[in-house]
Formats: C-alpha cells, structure tokens, sequence
C-alpha cells in the first residue's frame, strides 16, 4: 500500500477527495443522539387487579406468573413485585438471548398463566425495556383562561407534532379527564320506589353499541350497529329508568346530570406554580434528535399566532442540547487539535511534515464517519468521545512515521526509498 502511495500520488491525492467529500456528507447526515441504541434482555409484566391487597396479588397473580416462568430457556433471574391492586415482574434474560426472542418467550408463558388470574384481573402488560421510549423533548403549556381551551389547544398541537416524521408518539399529561356525574336525589328515588341500583342498571343497558346483525338487500349483505353511547348530560338525562303503566320515569326525575372534572386525579403536571399540560416527544429508533427537535419548535411558533393572550409554552427535557453540545465540542477539539499539532510539531520536523501529520485528523475523521454512517451508527456521546480518543492516537502514529522516515533520510536514502522503508518498519506497531 505504500509503495502504490509513493508512486501514483495523483491517483491518492483523487481518492482522498473524494473520501473527505463522501465522509462530510456522511457526517452531516448521521441521526444524532445522546446514547446509542442498547438492547437489553430485559422484560416486565404488569398486572392490574383493582383492591386486592399485597398479599392477594402475590399469591394469585405473581406466584402464578413464577411458577411458569420456572426453566424457561436463557432465563437468569425473576424478580416480583407485588402492591396494592397490582403486581410487576421482572423478567432477566442472559446477555446472548435476543430481546425479540426473550419478549416472545414471555408473552407465551404469561399467556399461559391467564387462566389461573382472579376474573377480576385487568389484561396483562408485557413490554421490553427499550431505552427509545424515553421522551426526547417536553412541551409546556400553561395559560390564565379556563382548562377546557388550553387543553384543546395542546390536543391540536399534539396530533400536529405526532404528524412529523420521525416522531414516534406525542403524549398529552395533565389533562383533566371529563365524566358524567349522576347525583340522585334520595327522597325522589323513595317516591319512585326506585334504588341506585335501578339507575346503574338504566345506564349498563342503555349506553352501549349493540350489533344489530346483516341486511341482504340486491345480492349485497350490510353489517348493522345499533349505536347507543350517549355523550352529553341531556342525553343521560333522557335515560328511562322504569315504565310502568304508561308512566315514563327518567333519569332527570330523579337525579341531577353535569359535566364534571374527574375527582380522582392520576396525574398533576405544574410550570412555575400555575397547572399546566404537558406534550412528551419521543422518537422513533435511528431518527435525527436536533431535526426532530428543530422542526417541532417550528410547528409549535407556527401555531402560537392561533393562540388567546395569556398562552405560555416553554420547552423543557430537551435532549438536542445537549446533543448540540457534543457535536461542538467535538469539531472545537479537532481544531484545536489542527492547531496545536501544527505549532509545536513544527519546531521538531518543520512546518511541511506538521502540516501533513495534521492533515491525517479531518481526513480520518471523515473516513470514520464513512464507515460509522454505511454501519448505521449515529452520532452519539459514545461516537464522539472514542472519535477524540482514536484522534489523539492517530498524532502519535503519524509522528513515529515521520520521524522514521526522516531516519532513513538521514542513512542516506532518497526520499522515495526513505518514504517506503520508514513506513514498513512501524507499520505492524503502529497498526497495533
């Protein structure tokens, strides 16, 4: 290689262009990101059973999920954790099993324990530990206008920002769930001769969708929906509750029906002491962060023209910082490096050999993004730190080099022969 090198420096002076030209556009191009991509072997299972105590939950769900699990094949530890109304098992693989074949392995098992589950038992969760769920980018949203607006003015952007490509899921937190609140009235239910349960029962039955079987009509047959959920307090109000002897009586004669905020809060989101919504942004695997980022600060300035007085968003968890960072600091430090290695090399081999010994960090540095980018590898804190590292060790070679180089210029070679033979003797060391 290095003979070919000496003698055809047109057909290398070429080729490194074109590789410093390919490699800049790689490097442009890489997805960027703050932590590489990590598979972990690692699967959780989450079942919910509303007020069964700790004990009842361990006992008949967490056990049940062990007990199938037992000799699963790769498998290096369980862990269970059971709560009130709830339990969660942690399912650890070894390292060589594949996370698409230890999740596989779950589902099947836990499948199999269903039957076994009190009836009461919600469906079970089963899901890997994958670190691209974690929200890129926060959005929040706060105002001094009453809840219902700002919360269709998150909604909107919302389902704006989960258009994006690249997005994988936008999620809305904090957002105050509306339910139909039905207050009876104890002494007109007495005068009825009616109970709670005659109302509970009025609304079991009446809102609900119910199929309503096939029509055949010329040679074509049509599916049927009765529809019969109701969404407004009228239309609860409207319910029959008994009829009986001709007499009607209906939800609104014997309770009163609104729209009420949900009492039972899961979730309070607050900014700065107001109650605020909050738009979680998380991206799909191998996407670009900072374009993603970028174009969703885009979307967000594009809508606040829409917005009533009094509307605040600011941005927080915002990953392509730190990202931005990175990547700065990174083409500083080559610079730096240019410059250093250019100054203090140029007192010992003189300014023609620094120049080139300092040449090798771009060219480098774009040949590795070539090959980091045909890999699909994106540019990470991980990337950048061991492309710095490998940069520092590239000086040295390119110093041993030369400087045995000038060795055999010193024995009297001429400079091809010096050139060849300099670099054969440290090529294995160097290469090491």
């Amino acid at each position: 290689m290095t003979k070919f090198a000496v003698k055809n420096p047109v057909t290398v002076l070429v080729l490194a262009a074109i590789l410093i030209v390919a490699g800049l556009g790689s490097y442009m191009g890489m997805p960027r990101e703050s932590f590489p991509e990590i598979k972990i072997p690692l699967v959780f299972v989450t079942v919910v059973y509303p007020g069964a105590s700790p004990e009842d939950m361990e006992k008949l769900v967490s056990e049940k999920i062990e007990d199938k699990l037992e000799g699963l094949d790769g498998l290096k530890k369980v862990t269970s954790t059971s709560g009130e109304g709830y339990s969660s098992v942690q399912v650890e693989f070894n390292p060589d099993v594949k996370v698409e074949t230890a999740l596989r392995r779950v589902k099947d098992k836990v499948d199999e324990a269903k039957p076994d589950f009190p009836d009461d038992a919600k469906e079970p969760v089963v899901q890997e530990l994958n670190f691209s769920n974690i929200p890129i980018f926060v959005i929040s949203l706060s105002s001094d206008y009453e809840n219902e607006r700002l919360e269709q003015i998150a909604q909107d952007l919302k389902d704006r920002i989960t258009n994006i490509p690249g997005v994988l899921e936008a999620s809305l937190t904090g957002k105050q769930q509306k339910e139909i609140a039905i207050d009876a009235d104890p002494s007109k239910l007495r005068q009825y001769g009616l109970a709670l349960f005659d109302l509970v029962k009025a609304v079991q039955n009446q809102h609900r969708n119910i199929p309503g079987g096939t029509l055949r009509a010329g040679g074509n047959r049509f599916s049927i929906q009765l529809t019969g959920e109701l969404g407004s307090p009228e239309e609860f109000g409207d319910l029959v509750v008994r009829a009986h002897g001709g007499e009607l009586v209906r939800m609104r004669d014997v309770a009163r029906v609104s729209f009420q905020y949900a009492r039972d809060r899961a979730t309070i989101f607050r900014l700065n002491g107001k109650n605020s919504l909050a738009i979680a942004v998380t991206k799909r695997t191998g996407s670009n962060i900072i374009q993603l980022v970028d174009e969703a600060k885009r979307v967000v300035e594009a809508e606040k023209g829409n917005w009533p007085r009094g509307t605040e968003v600011s941005y927080t968890f915002d990953q392509s910082v730190q990202i931005r960072r990175m990547v700065n600091e990174l083409q500083d430090h080559i610079l730096l490096g240019l410059i250093l290695v250019i100054g203090l090399i140029s007192f010992f081999l003189g300014v023609r050999n620094s120049i080139f010994i300092s040449t090798a960090i771009p060219f480098s540095m774009m040949m590795g993004a070539l090959v980091l980018s045909a890999m699909g590898i994106t540019l990470n804190m991980v990337v950048l730190f061991s492309s710095v590292i490998a940069l520092g060790m590239l000086v040295d070679d390119g110093i041993v080099v030369v400087e045995n180089i000038y060795r055999h210029l010193q024995m009297g070679k001429d400079r091809v022969a010096a050139a060849i033979d300099g670099t054969k003797e440290v090529a294995v060391p160097v290469t090491t």
